[in-house]
């Protein structure tokens, strides 16, 4: 078997990419999700200027779904995949970078309401710095979630959460 692939750079002499991985917590401002423990996300980035790109960062999450129906119970408790295509705008130097993401976010549950999936937006700022030749990155954001339905016992409130993420980034 053999298996090719070729991917031209769109501006070589401008265009470069990035990659990290991070970890996440959730500070919950709207809605029934509460996480459970960090969550985990790998982001790339691939260069469309010397300013912008397009972005994608996949996340795992465990959180729970709190019950309106009893006090401290949940009627959820999942994992949930997030996936977040985005455009990003950057600007840096010499000792680090600052970047703004803005896009549409897909939320994929291995259980849950509205048959495991929900959609919603994403937005934030991520600075990096360079410690020696390890770039660390930290970053806040906002995530939303539509919620289309309730059934029995669900809170039917959108989510709304700032996100905080702290990692490596090359």
């Amino acid at each position: 078997r053999f298996l090719g692939g070729y991917a031209p750079a769109l501006r070589p002499d401008s265009v470069h990419g990035s990659a990290g991985v991070f970890l996440l917590a959730m500070v919950p401002l709207h809605g029934p999700w509460r996480f459970t423990e960090p969550g985990y996300e790998a982001r790339l980035t691939t260069g469309l200027s010397e300013r912008y790109a397009g972005s994608l960062s996949l996340a795992l999450l465990h959180w729970r779904i709190a019950s309106s129906g009893s006090a401290g119970g949940y009627l959820w408790d999942t994992r949930a995949v997030l996936v977040e295509p985005g455009w990003q705008w950057s600007r840096g130097g010499s000792g680090g970078s600052v970047h703004v993401t803005a896009g549409p976010t897909v939320g994929m549950m291995f259980e849950g309401p509205d048959d495991g999936m929900r959609g919603g937006a994403h937005a934030g700022v991520t600075g990096t710095l360079l410690a020696g030749s390890v770039p660390l990155t930290a970053g806040v954001g906002w995530l939303w979630f539509h919620r289309a339905v309730a059934s029995a016992g669900e809170d039917a409130s959108d989510q709304h959460g700032i996100m905080l993420s702290a990692g490596i980034g090359y």
